[in-house]
C-alpha cells in the first residue's frame, strides 16, 4: 500500500507532460470538419481557404484544440491565397498534410493569365488587401456551398456541360475586372503560412515518399502536381521569379513557411516546392528536428528539362532569395536525411543560433551557410557532416555583413566543423569564408559588402570588402573534397578561372584557429585560393592546395598554393 502514492504521483506526472495527447485524440479533417474547399482555384475560394485555415490554427476559436491532428486528406488539392496566420497555435498539434497545398496560382492557363492579379491582391500588412465586407460575403457564399457537399472522399459530381459553362462564365467575369495599368502595392506581403507560439508542433505526411535522387519525381508528374499523392506545400514561385520580377518587388515576396517561438518542432516527410522567397524560416525556436524533407526552388524550364539545367546557371539563379532552411536565434537543432536544391542559401544559421547538427544531406545552391552574420550576432557550436553537394554554386559559405565603426558590437562565428563534405562541379566557390557576397538593392553588382560581380568585373569597379569586426575562430574543415569531373568545369561560373576558394578576414578581426585537414581539390590543375586576413591557420593531412596565407608545414605541403603535386599523391588528387 505504501507504493500507491508513488504510482499515483507517476501517473500524474505523465498526464502533466502529455495531457492533451491523452485527453484529445481527435482527427480534424480540413475539408469535412473545417469546410475547406478542394480543387477550386478561383480567387474567392483561395481567400476563403486561407481564412478558414487561419481560423482553425488559432486555438481560441476551438476549431482545433490542443493535442489534435489537423488532416489534409490524400487525393485532394487545396488552393490558398497566402496570409495564413496564427499567433496562438494549439499545443501538441500535428498538421498532417496527406494532400497538396498550393498557394496563389493554379497550373496551366490560370498560372499564365492571372499571375499579375494574384500578386496585386496578395494579402499585405497595411491598407491594401481584401476588404472585410468582401471577405465576409465570400465566406458566407462558400459556407453555403459547402453545406450541400457530400461527405464522400471525392469532389461533387458535376456534368461536363455545366462545368464548362461555369468556367467560361468565370473567365469572362475575370476578363472584365482587368484594370488599366497601375503599380503593384508597396505594402509588405504576408507569408504563405506564418505560425507563432506553440509547444510540440509537428508537420508531417503519410503520403510523400522522400528520396535524395535528383530526378526521383518524374518530369510528367512535376508538370501536373495533381497526379501526385500529397505531402506537398507548393508556393508556385515561377510567377515571382526572374530579373523583371526582382526589379518590380525586390525582396517583398512571401516566404512559404515561417514558424516562430516554438518549444519543440518536428518536420518530417514534406515536400516544400518553389517558394516565392525564403522557403522555410524558423526563428526563436528550440529543440528542432527536420528529417526527410525535400526542398526545391526551380524555374519552370528546369522541371521540363532537368538534364539541361543540372547546374545553377544565370537562368536558374534568377529564382532569387529562395533560401532552403533558415534558422534564426534557434538552439538544439538536428537536420538530417534531407534534400535541398535551390538558388540561395541551402541551409543557413542566422542571428544567434547554436548547438546544431546537420548530417546525411544533399544540398545544391549557394551552400551550407553560416550567416549572413549581422552586428551583435553569435553563431557557435555546429557540425556539418556527410553532405553531398552536386553541381552546386557555392559549397561551404561563411559570410559576414559589413560590421565596423565605433558603434558596432562586433559579431562572432566560432566552433564550426565541416566533415566529410563532397562538392562536385561547383559553378561558383567551393569554399568561402569572409564577407557576404550579395546585393540588397536593385543594383545587382552593388557590394553589400562584397559584390556578386567580384572578381569577374573587378576591373570595372566591382568590390569585395572584408568585415572589419566580424570574428571567425575555431573553424575546422576535415575531409572536404572538391571534384571537377571535367576540367572545363573549372573555368565555368562567375569567378576567375581556377579560383576554388576565398578566405577574407577583417583588418581588425583576422581569422583565428582555422584548420584544413585533408581538404583536397581534384580534377583540375593549378587550383588557387584567394587568402588574406588570417592570423592563425594550419593545413594538415593531404590538404592540397594549401592556401597561400597559411604557414608552411611538413604535412600540408608548401605554402605556395601552386606547388606541384608529388608523384605519390597524383593518383589521389586527380581523377
Amino acid at each position: 500500500m505504501r507504493g500507491i502514492p508513488y504510482i499515483l504521483a507517476a501517473i500524474a506526472a505523465v498526464i502533466q507532460v502529455f495531457p492533451n495527447n491523452l485527453i484529445h485524440a481527435r482527427v480534424i479533417n480540413f475539408r469535412t470538419d473545417i469546410g475547406g474547399i478542394p480543387g477550386d482555384p478561383k480567387m474567392v475560394t483561395m481567400q476563403f481557404n486561407s481564412h478558414m485555415l487561419s481560423q482553425a490554427l488559432n486555438k481560441t476559436n476551438n476549431l482545433v484544440q490542443d493535442g489534435d491532428v489537423l488532416l489534409f486528406p490524400a487525393g485532394y488539392f487545396f488552393y490558398f491565397m497566402g496570409g495564413v496566420e496564427s499567433n496562438n497555435v494549439p499545443d501538441n498539434l500535428t498538421i498532417q498534410i496527406n494532400g497538396i497545398l498550393s498557394f496563389g496560382f493554379a497550373n496551366g492557363i490560370w498560372n499564365q493569365v492571372w499571375w499579375w492579379r494574384v500578386i496585386r491582391e496578395w494579402p499585405r500588412y497595411g491598407a491594401h488587401g481584401v476588404k472585410s465586407g468582401v471577405l465576409q460575403n465570400t465566406i458566407s457564399t462558400q459556407k453555403t456551398s459547402t453545406v450541400t457537399e457530400t461527405t464522400s472522399e471525392k469532389t461533387s459530381d458535376t456534368t461536363v456541360v455545366n462545368s464548362i459553362f461555369s468556367w467560361l462564365k468565370y473567365f469572362w467575369a475575370e476578363i472584365k475586372k482587368i484594370p488599366s495599368w497601375r503599380p503593384f502595392p508597396s505594402e509588405p506581403v504576408k507569408e504563405c503560412i506564418n505560425l507563432r507560439n506553440a509547444k510540440n508542433l509537428t508537420i508531417t505526411s503519410d503520403t510523400f515518399q522522400f528520396s535524395h535522387e535528383h530526378a526521383h519525381i518524374s518530369d510528367e508528374k512535376l508538370k501536373n502536381l495533381e497526379t501526385m499523392t500529397g505531402g506537398i506545400i507548393d508556393g508556385n514561385g515561377e510567377s515571382w521569379y526572374g530579373f523583371i520580377g526582382y526589379l518590380l518587388w525586390t525582396e517583398n515576396r512571401p516566404r512559404l513557411l515561417a514558424i516562430h517561438d516554438v518549444e519543440k518542432l518536428t518536420v518530417k516527410n514534406i515536400f516544400l516546392k518553389d517558394s516565392p522567397y525564403w522557403t522555410f524560416l524558423i526563428s526563436n525556436t528550440n529543440d528542432i528536428t527536420i528529417e526527410k524533407v525535400r526542398i526545391e526552388a526551380r524555374r519552370k524550364a528546369e522541371y521540363e528539362n532537368k538534364e539541361k539545367h543540372m547546374k545553377h546557371d544565370m537562368y536558374s539563379l534568377s529564382a532569387f532569395n529562395t533560401d532552403g532552411i533558415d534558422l534564426a536565434d534557434c538552439n538544439n537543432v538536428h537536420v538530417k536525411n534531407s534534400y535541398v536544391w535551390n538558388q540561395d542559401d541551402g541551409i543557413a544559421m542566422k542571428g544567434s543560433t547554436s548547438d546544431c547538427v546537420f548530417e546525411d544531406l544533399t544540398v545544391s545552391g549557394l551552400g551550407l551557410a553560416v550567416g549572413s552574420v549581422g552586428d551583435g550576432s553569435v553563431l557557435r557550436n555546429a557540425t556539418w557532416k556527410n553532405i553531398n553537394m552536386p553541381n552546386t554554386d557555392k559549397g561551404i559559405y561563411l559570410k559576414m555583413q559589413q560590421i565596423g565603426g565605433n558603434s558596432s558590437h562586433g559579431a562572432i562565428v566560432s566552433n564550426m566543423t565541416f566533415e566529410n563534405i563532397t562538392i562536385t562541379d561547383p559553378s561558383g566557390w567551393a569554399v568561402w569564408i569572409g564577407p557576404a557576397q550579395q546585393s540588397d538593392s536593385r543594383s545587382l553588382c552593388a557590394a553589400h559588402p562584397c559584390s556578386i560581380c567580384w572578381p569577374l568585373l573587378e576591373d570595372l569597379g566591382a568590390k569585395c570588402d572584408a568585415s572589419e569586426r566580424g570574428q571567425y575562430s575555431d573553424i575546422l574543415l576535415k575531409n572536404v573534397t572538391t571534384i571537377f569531373t571535367n576540367i572545363s568545369n573549372a573555368n565555368d561560373g562567375i569567378r576567375t578561372p581556377h579560383l576554388v576558394g576565398n578566405i577574407m578576414g577583417g583588418s581588425k578581426a583576422p581569422i583565428r584557429g582555422l584548420v584544413f585537414d585533408d581538404v583536397v581539390t581534384k580534377g583540375t590543375v593549378n587550383p588557387i585560393w584567394n587568402c588574406e586576413g588570417v592570423a592563425d591557420a594550419e593545413a594538415v593531412g593531404k590538404t592540397w592546395p594549401v592556401p597561400s596565407c597559411f604557414p608552411t608545414n611538413d604535412t600540408g605541403g608548401n605554402a605556395d598554393s601552386t606547388r606541384d603535386v608529388p608523384d605519390e599523391e597524383a593518383e589521389q588528387v586527380f581523377m
